[in-house]
């Protein structure tokens, strides 16, 4: 599982909602891109959303590597 992280570097450019709109909005009262979906287990919505960290123009989508067990129930997916 691979879980998505947006830094405070974000300057809420609206790339990473461009490319995938299912992952990533701009939240309208902070001004910066929120995961929709922290918790990525489709291979589909990882690539997309590594192609949306590889996009961002200020490197603050980290994707990283969740140890099965370690996942953070507050995050999941209903």
């Amino acid at each position: 599982m691979k879980k998505v992280q947006i830094s405070d570097d974000c300057i809420g450019c609206g790339v990473c909602e461009g490319l995938c709109d299912y992952l990533f909005k701009i939240n309208s009262a902070t001004g910066i891109s929120e995961p929709l979906k922290n918790n990525l287990t489709d291979s589909e919505e990882i690539k997309m959303a590594e192609e949306a960290s590889s996009s961002c123009p200020v490197g603050a989508i980290n994707i990283i590597d969740v140890p099965e067990g370690q996942e953070d129930e507050s995050l999941k997916a209903a």
